[in-house]
């Protein structure tokens, strides 16, 4: 009677400090990741698409809130073969416990794919316990295809704006994601209807000016100093 106290005991013990150690390590030090590289190509014919811009964003779960938070935003542009590349980086107080990237592709003229392409992390714990202080992002390499937009001006307002909103981390967070505003803006400047918006709302023009501007403001650190990169 009293061995079997004892083992119960035991593994009351085991169960609780295992608990703790999981709870203690959830939440990562790093997030760590290796280059992102990839293509960008019309859907229908393969061609690839040159100067778009492509833009990922990472999201931490253990918000404490009602949805994901993004930590990390950044835009590069492709090359003439439709070619990018991210390059490695790591960052710390994240307090992600767990992240993917969500990788989407941006250019004038082009519609903007609905589902984007996920990157994901490299397993961190056995049996719900993490063994790891770092969340890695494995290298990746992508394929991002576009079709032409089709749609009113208006439509094309909504779609761009919802992708530089979705995209643009700022509070706590890095982001070096200005090339995907601008081009935005750029587009947004030669809309016929750029100076029109909603009733009681900015007009396209001054909301995405507003955004941009928002980004130059002293109480954001464009590039946090806890972010180390790898060219």
């Amino acid at each position: 009677m009293i061995r079997s106290i004892a083992i119960v005991l035991c593994f009351a013990l085991l169960s609780a400090l295992a608990t703790s150690l999981a709870h203690a390590d959830d939440i990562a030090k790093y997030v760590t990741a290796e280059e992102i590289t990839g293509v960008v190509v019309e859907a229908d014919t393969g061609k690839p698409i040159a100067n778009a811009v492509v833009a990922i964003r990472f999201e931490r779960n253990n918000t404490g809130h009602s949805g994901p938070h993004c930590f990390r935003s950044m835009a590069v542009e492709t090359d003439a073969q439709g070619r990018f590349r991210f390059a490695p980086w790591t960052q710390e107080n994240t307090q992600a416990n767990a992240t993917y990237g969500d990788v989407k592709a941006y250019k004038a003229g082009y519609a903007v794919p609905w589902h984007g392409v996920e990157v994901h992390q490299a397993r961190r714990s056995i049996l719900g316990i993490a063994y790891s202080d770092t969340i890695r992002i494995p290298k990746a390499d992508v394929r991002l295809e576009m079709k032409p937009f089709v749609g009113s001006d208006e439509a094309r307002m909504q779609e761009i704006e919802r992708l530089a909103s979705n995209f643009a981390c700022r509070m706590q967070a890095y982001f070096d994601d200005m090339v995907l505003l601008t081009s935005v803006r750029d587009e947004i400047a030669s809309s016929p209807i750029a100076s029109q918006g909603e009733s009681g709302h900015y007009s396209h023009i001054r909301w995405i000016n507003e955004k941009i501007k928002d980004s130059a403001a002293p109480r954001l650190q464009n590039r946090r100093a806890d972010t180390y990169e790898k060219k």
